[in-house]
């Protein structure tokens, strides 16, 4: 037996027309609209027992601590974003560039960088000239921003080809943010939101070793579960390669930190709480069960660079053919196990 502890809110579907007396009077099908929920499943790894970086290490052994289940909340969306630099290389360094993609080595590499200097002769005229003018403009009181190219166009009605290049320099770690509305319709829902949130924080937060150590905190997985329901029970379903749409599209390929979380004890206004609705004894007449709703925002971000092998298997391994896409993920690894 696992020892994954499974945290599921809320755990009831919406079920429309299901009180006892009417139930014989309709149809399955309207009794339970809602066949399906798909739920936001975080796993937590243990850093201790496995490693939560990508690239050192090797193969993580980590185990699950827990599982979290939240329904998916709403305006779920994501963002890739590449780093791109502009360069401006003129004719003498685009020159350049096509000299050192030849190799700067032979006799005629002196020769060609010669040659691409006499090049820039005019470009270098033309920017002294205009340094010279915005000189004689300022001792006379004047404001002058001439530049080479806005000298040429003056005399010339021409500019200078700027040779732009716009160069590849990386990816952008990505951020994913989450907001749950969580209401607890009973006491166990009560106990189940206490325990998420008290999971959650222990999870960020770091531990103590010998006074001058912190040990790192736990990392997580998140994917896309669904809970279905077949007509006689109920039962959360890990989709598998046919797991539908929303589950091959928003992924989250990378392991993840979470490195913020908030908590709203009072969405809606003034602080309310359920003192006594759960309550059926005189033991829980003035027991506290908490707010009435809660708001929770997560906040993760991932601990490696998004690329092609991650969401396409034709980019399975590298040109060496050294990269092996399953020992990356290690979906297989970080498993409990009876």
């Amino acid at each position: 037996m696992s020892n994954n502890r499974l945290l599921v809110f809320p755990r009831s579907k919406p079920y429309g027309a299901s009180r006892s007396e009417t139930r014989g009077d309709v149809s399955h099908h309207d009794a339970y609209p809602t066949q399906v929920v798909d739920y936001l499943k975080l796993d937590i790894f243990d850093s201790q027992s496995g490693n939560p970086y990508n690239n050192i290490g090797g193969d993580s052994t980590a185990t699950v601590g827990s599982s979290i289940y939240l329904y998916l909340p709403p305006k779920l969306s994501e963002q890739l974003s590449a780093n791109y630099t502009n360069h401006k290389l003129g004719q003498v360094g685009s020159n350049a560039l096509g000299i050192a993609a030849e190799g700067m080595a032979g006799d005629s590499f002196k020769e060609q960088i010669e040659a691409a200097g006499k090049g820039a002769k005019s470009q270098l005229g033309f920017k002294m000239g205009s340094q010279a003018i915005n000189a004689v403009v300022g001792v006379t009181g004047g404001q002058s921003s001439l530049t080479a190219n806005s000298l040429s166009a003056l005399t010339q009605k021409r500019v200078f080809n700027p040779y732009e290049e716009t160069t590849f320099e990386g990816m952008n770690y990505r951020k994913h943010n989450f907001n749950f509305k969580l209401v607890p319709k009973s006491a166990k829902d009560v106990e189940m939101i206490s325990t998420i949130i008290k999971t959650l924080r222990v999870s960020m937060l770091p531990g103590s070793s010998k006074k001058m150590w912190l040990t790192i905190p736990d990392y997580f997985k998140i994917s896309i579960i669904r809970y279905s329901d077949d007509g006689t029970t109920e039962k959360i379903t890990t989709p598998g390669s046919k797991g539908g749409v929303l589950q091959d599209l928003y992924r989250f390929p990378t392991k993840l930190v979470l490195t913020d979380m908030g908590i709203d004890y009072s969405p809606d206004g003034n602080y309310a709480s359920l003192k006594s609705f759960f309550g059926n004894t005189d033991n829980y007449s003035d027991y506290d069960f908490g707010p009435v709703s809660y708001n929770l925002s997560l906040t993760f971000s991932e601990t490696a660079l998004l690329v092609k092998n991650f969401y396409d298997s034709e980019y399975q391994y590298n040109e060496e053919g050294e990269f092996n896409w399953e020992d990356w993920k290690g979906d297989e690894s970080e498993t409990t196990t009876s």
